[in-house]
């Protein structure tokens, strides 16, 4: 392990990894050819609990830059699953440098984006980096001066599951008086295509899902019904902005699809309960109701409305990720 104490780097480059090797694989020594500057940068990798041979790995192919100082290695066995705030809240605390880079595993940062980075952040003492958040893959690369990141406490843990947290954590730094600024050289942008499942796979809410439903209240209302393991119901109302401000100009619909805060919100209260199975039916327990669900049917009807049994994994897992950033957001709404 390297003493922090004897370390003077610059700018920390944090990957935060729960059964991605395959990824890490593909960049991560990419990344540190295109970016090692001397003395100046590092690469701090937290392995979150995997158990795809990620460690064995670092250890079998990696030991180079682990001797040399430029990646430094950590896991911790507690996780059960990915926690996102969590995970990079504790990998930019192991880094030891003043500026810190969130660095997601299936990334490429680029030839150069070090020295680039190095550059601003010497030019400019009040800002931050982030990506022109245009495009999903690249929305979580982050560069912010330690000091910042502390006094702005970090990604807000409260949240679970996907979305919102890094939204949440560029607006508190920018209400703190910090300067966002953009980095738009398409070197910067590369990163390894893969689907959405990969995204959520090891989060929590994916593995509580038990059976998901949901109604077409209108072109930009659904209601979601989840039927959860541990046996608990929830059932959101889920308003698309996008839709319901299709008469504002252009330039509004633009701002709103921009700002990941206003695409899709929580409407209302959640109706919560309990189900339970007997036979061929699901039992749904309400505070003051009971529904019978047929397990056969892919289509019933609660209280007037027609509900769908999302069988399609594409459909559902677009369904979690939407759902637990709208549960992000409101979380901060109060």
């Amino acid at each position: 392990m390297i003493d922090k104490s004897m370390k003077n780097t610059n700018l920390s480059f944090c990957i935060t990894c729960r059964n991605r090797l395959h990824h890490l694989q593909d960049t991560l020594e990419v990344n540190i050819r295109n970016n090692r500057v001397a003395g100046k940068t590092e690469f701090v990798l937290l392995d979150y609990n995997s158990t795809d041979g990620l460690e064995e790995w670092v250890h079998s192919s990696m030991i180079n830059y682990i001797e040399e100082g430029t990646l430094v290695y950590y896991k911790t066995f507690e996780p059960v699953t990915y926690l996102r705030s969590h995970s990079r809240n504790v990998a930019f605390r192991l880094a030891g440098s003043d500026i810190l880079c969130m660095l997601d595993a299936d990334n490429y940062l680029g030839e150069g984006f070090a020295s680039f980075m190095l550059g601003e952040f010497e030019q400019n003492k009040n800002i931050f980096y982030t990506s022109d958040l245009t495009k999903r893959d690249a929305f979580g690369r982050v560069c912010v001066k330690r000091e910042d990141f502390i006094s702005v406490r970090g990604y807000n843990e409260e949240f679970v599951g996907y979305g919102y947290e890094d939204v949440d954590f560029f607006y508190r730094l920018k209400e703190s008086g910090v300067e966002q600024k953009f980095f738009f050289d398409p070197e910067f942008y590369q990163a390894i295509r893969h689907i959405h499942k990969e995204r959520i796979l090891e989060e929590p809410m994916f593995a509580r899902v038990n059976r998901i439903y949901i109604s077409y209240l209108n072109p930009y209302t659904s209601v979601i019904l989840v039927l959860y393991t541990n046996l608990t119901v929830g059932e959101y109302t889920l308003v698309d902005n996008l839709h319901l401000f299709a008469n504002l100009y252009i330039e509004d619909i633009v701002h709103y699809y921009m700002d990941e805060r206003k695409s899709v919100v929580l409407s209302g209260d959640i109706k919560s309960g309990n189900w339970r199975e007997f036979n061929n039916q699901l039992i749904i327990d309400y505070e003051n109701t009971s529904v019978v669900i047929d397990k056969q049917q892919n289509k019933i009807e609660i209280d007037g409305s027609i509900f769908y049994h999302v069988d399609d994994e594409e459909i559902k897992i677009g369904i979690i990720m939407t759902l637990t950033s709208a549960q992000n957001f409101r979380s901060v709404q109060g």
